[in-house]
């Protein structure tokens, strides 16, 4: 099995997403993921950053700390070095729409440092449409469950006897 998720892949899981979106949140404009376990699942990386997804426009992965890494394990297609949000902004610009983001791990700080450098006029909940996502697995999910599952059951195998 490979390592890194192949860029169909991410691609599928954003199309996922975006499908989601369209069809829950119709109104919905721009969408941010910060959590790093979110942005593994859609970027392939689990670095310091945020997944900017506009509605009609190439969603770019910012990064704040592990930018060599994120070039060397995933295969998403727009990865940005950034600072901060301040240096986020000035690269998507002052977006007057609203933002659906991650509520769960997303600090008030953060929330706060957000505001600051964009003019968002709403917030709206993004986790939901995600877990959504998730739960359905694809092909390539399933054949690294099954994978997984072998191992497991080897290693059970190996030392269940000696138990």
């Amino acid at each position: 099995m490979e390592n890194i998720t192949p860029a169909s892949e991410l691609q599928d899981r954003l199309e996922r997403l975006r499908r989601r979106m369209d069809q829950a949140a119709p109104e919905w404009e721009v969408a941010l993921v910060t959590r790093r376990m979110s942005l593994f699942y859609l970027c392939g990386t689990m670095v310091s950053g945020s997944l900017w997804i506009p509605r009609d426009d190439e969603a770019v992965l910012f990064v704040q700390r592990g930018y060599g890494r994120a070039q060397q394990e995933s295969a998403f297609p727009a990865i940005e070095r950034i600072s901060g949000f301040r240096e986020m902004a000035s690269r998507v610009g002052r977006p007057d729409c609203s933002l659906h983001l991650e509520r769960d791990g997303f600090t008030l700080s953060a929330f706060g440092r957000l505001e600051r450098r964009f003019s968002f006029t709403g917030y709206e909940g993004l986790d939901a449409h995600l877990l959504a996502v998730r739960a359905v697995k694809s092909p390539f999910e399933i054949a690294h469950t099954e994978c997984s599952g072998r191992i497991n059951a080897e290693l059970l195998e190996q030392l269940a006897p000696t138990l």
